[in-house]
């Protein structure tokens, strides 16, 4: 398994549960912040976005990794958290029809990642979920992975598990973002 970084952790979770204004909050409470793919990686996107589903895993997993190396280079007594991390970039691409196989191929890889202190998988009640999705304007990919929604969710359980990643599950449904930043917070200090 990948070694764990100390005051690094992930926020992970589906399209609409709140993931980027409790990130943009964090930023408040003095986090550094990446994102995957990375802003360097962007621009590669569109290369990658409908191409063959092997290629488009190896874009975002190329992403996760580029993302741990600038992790690690933040002076290791500040708080640095990753919106979105290998949990989804698996969950995603397995739901999304990548094959056993694949993933079995590169394992090597996936297993040397480096592991966050904690991720935190923000939930949401479906429908409070696909509200607020569709008040920040849904896109396409948000529109597609409503049938695969739940594979992916079921994705991050099963692959915290077999990774070793620590999941703490975070219900945003009736708190504001303001009070899940206080929960990462409480958890996060030491």
């Amino acid at each position: 398994m990948g070694t764990e970084i100390p005051n690094f952790y992930a926020v992970e979770g589906l399209d609409g549960v709140g993931k980027s204004t409790i990130v943009n909050e964090l930023v408040k409470s003095g986090y550094n912040v990446l994102t995957t793919p990375p802003t360097e990686f962007k621009k590669l996107r569109p290369v990658f976005e409908h191409k063959d589903l092997r290629l488009r895993f190896l874009y975002y997993l190329l992403g996760v990794m580029y993302a741990v190396k600038i992790a690690q280079k933040i002076e290791s007594g500040e708080r640095t958290i990753s919106d979105r991390y290998l949990l989804t970039t698996i969950s995603a691409h397995e739901a999304m029809g990548l094959t056993p196989r694949w993933l079995s191929i590169c394992m090597p890889i996936i297993k040397a990642v480096p592991i966050p202190e904690n991720t935190f998988l923000i939930t949401c009640e479906e429908q409070e979920r696909l509200k607020r999705m569709y008040q920040r304007g849904a896109n396409l990919v948000d529109k597609n992975n409503l049938s695969i929604n739940k594979k992916i969710l079921e994705g991050y359980f099963k692959w915290s598990n077999k990774l070793g990643h620590t999941l703490t599950t975070i219900d945003s449904t009736n708190i504001p973002p303001e009070r899940v930043v206080e929960t990462i917070n409480k958890l996060t200090n030491k």
